[in-house]
Formats: C-alpha cells, structure tokens, sequence
C-alpha cells in the first residue's frame, strides 16, 4: 500500500513539473489575447514599427526651429541701451521651449576693435532649475534687458550687439546648435542723448506725461499727453508674452497733444502673477529704431 501512495506521489509531482513548464514557455513567448503565442523578435518588431510612426508624424526640429520666428530691436538713449527680444511662433501648434537654467539669453557686447566690452551674464547668478516656456501659436515670447552707458564704459561709437536665446530642447528635441543668434550694430554718441524733437522747455525732457490708467482686469482706458515729431506707437505685454501688438497713434499738431487709448484684452490672456504693462515710443525716420520709450503699468495681479 505504501509503495502503491509513494508511486502515485512522484506521477503527480511530474504531472505539476509538466504544467509548469508549459505555462512559462506561453508566459515568455507572450499573446496577443487571442491564445496564440508571439514569438519575442515579432514582439520587438512590432515596438520599433510604433517608435518609427510616431516619429514619423512628429515634425523634426529643422522643422520647429522654421517656424520660431526671432526679432531683436535695440534703443539707444544718452544714458541706456535697451535690448528687447522676441521669438514668435509662427505655425499652427503649440511648442515648448526648455531653458536648463534661469538664463534664457545672452548679450555681448564689443567695439570696432572686436574687444568685449559688455557681458550680461558675467557676475550674475542664475537658478538651476529647468524652465519651461509653452509658446501658442501666433503668440510670443518677449524679454527686454536695459544697459547702463555709464556704468559699463560705452564711450562714443559704434558696437556690436550679439544675442543669443538658450533654449536647450524644443518639444523634447535636443538642439544641437543654437540657432537664435541675431547681431546687430549699434551707434553711441551725443546725438542720441538729444530729444529726437526740442521740448518747449527744460521742464518737459520727456516724450509722454501726465499718463493716467483707469480700468481692471483687462479692460483699461489710458490718458496722457504725448508731445513727438510724429506719430507714435504703443504695445502691451506682461514681461513674457505682447497681448496688444504694436499700434500706431497719429498726431495731428506739433507740440503737447492729448490722446486717449480704450483697451480690451481677454482675461484668458491675462497673467496669474505679474504686470501688465504698456510701452510707448518712437520710431526714428531713417532706420524705424525705437526711440524715447517710456513704460507704464496697467495692472499688478
């Protein structure tokens, strides 16, 4: 009796062996719920035919580097130059720009001997924290960085202004080479610490005054006088993004003239935290440059 239980012990002992071993080989081949078996290789075919389609509908980053449109405009005044830069999308889809730091730009600055006279990075202090800016489409990112002409030695003459915006990746795609790059030249000397047009007397050295702001969240109505040699214009942002493009207002007398601008921006559109801010300014005749610019705030949220 005892052999008869010991011989029926080890039959199902490898009837279990048996079953165990059928299970692992389905397990390790896999199935595609069906009950059939996959084999491994057609597993790993089938995940590099899905990485290949979704690359292929992915636009490469030539591609999203085409439709970032970059602007930089400098303004020279007798006692600043201002840089203000801009990227734009121009396409249809939204894009992300990464930064790997809290410096999102450069400036240098050099004179007609090619030596470096100004670097806005040198001596600062930046997060290390990534930064990640959402560009819509149609919308654009803008930053703005004034230079003092006494502080950093910038003499009579002309200059060379390079900047360079740093983003690191675009929608996850590493850039290589930077590609926002712009040079621009730039003129120090008496004549642009002069009003492009003489006030009517020494207690009116600014373009705009008496500027008052009435209104909130997004609905503002601005007030002032403005006394240019011709036209000017405005625009208003929030330090990263324009939310009223540039406008032009037309004088119609020489001297002081009052105006008045009725604003209506979508409070979609407005920032959680920060100003909203508008800019008025000139435009130089002969080259368009921007010009006596002066900034006022709309709103702090």
């Amino acid at each position: 009796m005892k052999a008869f239980l010991y011989i029926l012990s080890a039959l199902l002992f490898l009837v279990l062996m048996a079953c165990g071993t059928k299970n692992d080989e389905e397990y390790s081949q896999g199935s595609m719920g069906d009950g059939d078996p996959i084999e491994q290789h057609e597993m790993d075919d089938s995940i590099t035919q899905n990485i290949s389609a979704n690359q292929a509908t992915s636009p490469d980053v030539q591609t999203l580097i085409e439709q970032l449109e970059m602007k930089v405009d400098v303004t020279t005044t007798g006692e600043k130059v201002v840089f203000t830069m801009q990227l734009k999308n121009t396409g249809d889809e939204q894009i992300e720009l990464s930064f790997s730091s809290g410096q999102q730009f450069e400036i240098e600055i050099l004179d007609e001997t090619d030596d470096e006279i100004y670097v806005y990075s040198e001596g600062k202090m930046f997060t290390e924290a990534l930064v990640y800016e959402p560009l819509a489409p149609g919308e654009r990112l803008e930053w703005q960085e004034e230079i003092d002409i006494v502080e950093e030695g910038l003499t009579e003459g002309v200059y060379q202004g390079t900047v360079t915006l740093l983003p690191t990746e675009v929608n996850k795609q590493l850039l290589e080479d930077n590609p926002f790059t712009e040079t621009i030249s730039m003129t120090i000397g008496e004549n642009h610490s002069e009003p492009l047009l003489p006030k009517a007397d020494d207690t009116h050295p600014d373009s705009f005054r008496d500027v008052e702001v009435t209104g909130t969240n997004g609905i503002y109505t601005v007030t002032g006088e403005a006394y240019t040699s011709n036209d000017f214009f405005y625009h208003v942002e929030d330090g990263h993004m324009v939310l009223v493009e540039e406008t032009k207002v037309e004088k119609e007398v020489e001297g002081w003239e009052s105006f008045q601008i009725d604003l209506s921006i979508d409070e979609k559109r407005l920032p959680e935290n920060g100003a909203v801010t508008i800019f008025f300014y000139e435009k130089n005749l002969e080259d368009g440059m921007e010009m006596n610019g002066k900034a006022y705030p709309l709103e702090q949220f």
